[in-house]
């Protein structure tokens, strides 16, 4: 077990203190040599699985070392939400994918659940589920959507990359 936290801590410790950052959201790809950035797309569901891994390094080991680079990932999420709860892929890309969202609302709600006093990830998550529920779910095929283009057009190709958190 303490080799695993060794080697966690390795990798997050890379994300929290030497990848570059934009709006608060990680590249989508880094050198595994050099560390610089290998994409340059910036897009919420990479940030998220970060905060998402940190989440779990917190749980697993009772360690709240990277609380704050979570709390950045989140503020970053929430300052994109749309006014239908949906959250786009990044800064510049309106489009919305539905994988994204789901893996948004589980990290929101895991903040909005680690943070007192501030329910601002809380309501966040809550307007993100809502969304799901209310636009990318097609409830008469039991499937979500793929997501939506930026020109607002449903895109119904099927989502296959979606969780079941």
């Amino acid at each position: 077990m303490n080799q695993d936290q060794k080697n966690a801590q390795r990798i997050l410790d890379f994300f929290r203190n030497n990848a570059a950052k934009e709006a608060g959201m990680y590249y989508t790809a880094y050198n595994v040599n050099t560390g610089m950035m290998a994409e340059w797309n910036v897009h919420n569901g990479p940030a998220v699985w970060i905060g998402i891994a940190m989440a779990h390094y917190t749980e697993k080991f009772n360690d709240p070392k990277y609380l704050e680079s979570m709390i950045e990932i989140g503020n970053a999420i929430i300052k994109l939400q749309n006014r239908d709860g949906s959250i786009p892929m990044g800064p510049g890309d309106k489009t919305i994918s539905t994988e994204h969202n789901i893996d948004d609302y589980v990290f929101l709600k895991y903040l909005g659940s680690k943070i007192q006093g501030n329910n601002a990830y809380k309501e966040a998550s809550e307007k993100v589920a809502k969304w799901l529920k209310d636009t990318a779910y097609v409830k008469v095929e039991g499937r979500f959507i793929k997501g939506i283009w930026p020109d607002g057009t449903l895109d119904y190709g099927v989502a296959t990359d979606v969780q079941a958190w």
